[in-house]
């Protein structure tokens, strides 16, 4: 039957939408775990971690299995009483009244109403057909120069610029990079310097000046420089990706010193990586983590690297991410059936249908 998970790991499956709570309610059922579905049902704890599916069909179904759709209910109705100020927490309870509603529960009916009246939708604002989008400024030197010195920055266009810049403006750029002082100045510059999309260019980036600004006392330059880093062939890599990790592993991880063994990790570093989850505190050093962690596995196909594909499918609340961990153990040869067998009772459509295929898969050999 297997062990019962704890009830922080039941907690963490309920608010990511993995198979393995539903597993567990069938193997153990939801005793003394009532309080935990009806927390996941009335706050989105995973919301706005480019969640592509809705949990609250999965939760629905969890309930029934678990014959406590009744408390889901009451749960909701209670929760609708004295709204939450979140609105991912606002749209999930709507979400389950409507879904109460359909089934022809008179009482959710009424509180939906009552719900639409308080909370309406907003009006989308209409739009001619004469309408234009702003023509976007060319990647010349001058937009470059442009976007560097306006008053806030606009990462999204910085990026485009390195993308859309010819190699004449990129060669302006790395000269800019070469005598850049000023903290914000060269945050920009290093954010269009990511845009652009060919390594090979990348490689004509001032090494020198992204391994000392690796140390720089501002943390978002040193994050860019990292990244930036990363993406050329420096024989220091490794080296410097390790003394770090073994410093100060939560530091490392928070700069994103971690994306370093992309190129460069050997199959023993692999113990390493792994550790460095046991230093970071808190959400944003988990995924940060979990994002260089993953990308470091997914250019080392040996079984070291397994695990962390692993780690990477259980913990990251990216349902895009967890689909591409799931595909490259797949693909490995690595998801085992007990794996495949959860993400067939995933929240999300993606997983679900990478498993259910795997699945077939492996029983027509």
């Amino acid at each position: 039957m297997g062990t019962r998970l704890t009830r922080r790991e039941f907690a963490h499956a309920l608010v990511l939408g993995l198979g393995r709570a539903r597993l567990d309610v069938r193997r153990h059922g939801l005793a003394g775990r009532e309080d935990l579905l009806r927390a996941a049902c009335v706050r989105d704890a995973a919301r706005g971690e480019f969640w592509a599916d809705s949990r609250v069909p999965w939760l629905v179904r969890l309930a029934e299995e678990a014959d406590t759709l009744a408390l889901v209910r009451r749960a909701v109705l209670d929760a609708v009483r004295d709204p939450p100020a979140r609105t991912e927490d606002r749209e999930q309870l709507e979400e389950f009244l409507v879904t109460f509603a359909r089934r022809g529960d008179a009482a959710a009916r009424r509180a939906l109403a009552r719900w639409r009246r308080q909370f309406p939708a907003a009006p989308r604002p209409r739009r001619s057909r004469d309408d234009e989008r702003p023509a976007r400024p060319p990647a010349t030197v001058a937009t470059l120069d442009a976007l560097v010195t306006a008053r806030r920055a606009d990462r999204f266009a910085l990026r485009r610029w390195g993308l859309e810049a010819d190699a004449a403006a990129r060669a302006v750029l790395w000269r800019r990079l070469r005598t850049a002082e000023e903290p914000s100045r060269v945050r920009r510059l290093l954010t269009a310097a990511l845009g652009i999309e060919s390594d090979d260019d990348v490689a004509r980036s001032p090494r020198a000046r992204l391994v000392a600004w690796t140390a720089h006392a501002d943390r978002r330059v040193r994050f860019l420089a990292y990244r930036l880093l990363a993406r050329t062939a420096w024989r220091g890599a490794r080296a410097h990706a390790l003394e770090r990790l073994r410093t100060d592993a939560r530091a490392a991880v928070r700069d994103g010193a971690l994306r370093l063994l992309a190129r460069s990790a050997r199959d023993e570093d692999a113990a390493v990586v792994a550790l460095a989850l046991a230093a970071v505190r808190g959400r944003e050093e988990r995924h940060r983590w979990l994002w260089d962690a993953r990308a470091v596995a997914e250019r080392h196909t040996t079984p070291a690297w397994t695990p962390l594909l692993v780690r990477a499918f259980e913990l990251r609340p990216c349902a895009v991410c967890r689909e591409r961990a799931l595909r490259l153990l797949v693909e490995r040869g690595a998801a085992t059936d007990e794996l495949l067998r959860e993400a067939t009772l995933d929240a999300e459509s993606g997983v679900r249908d990478i498993a259910r295929a795997a699945r077939r898969a492996l029983r027509a050999v």
